[in-house]
């Protein structure tokens, strides 16, 4: 949560320049604030490398702990 902080304040200023360099019309509608939370939720995400070995202790605990 804090990146989004951290660039959206200095992106919003750049979209604003941009516009009045441009003379477009600084207008913020709907459909530009979801298109930008939709690539928000669909960048990439991180995967985590997890050892087998460390999976199968935890089946083992788990079925262990069943009995």
């Amino acid at each position: 949560m804090d990146n989004l902080r951290v660039f959206s304040g200095p992106s919003f200023l750049a979209v604003l320049a941009n516009r009045a360099v441009l003379v477009i019309a600084p207008v913020v509608d709907a459909s530009s604030i979801l298109t930008g939370l939709v690539w928000l939720a669909i960048r990439p995400k991180s995967i985590s490398v997890v050892r087998a070995t460390y999976l199968l202790s935890m089946v083992n605990w788990i079925a262990d702990w069943r009995v």
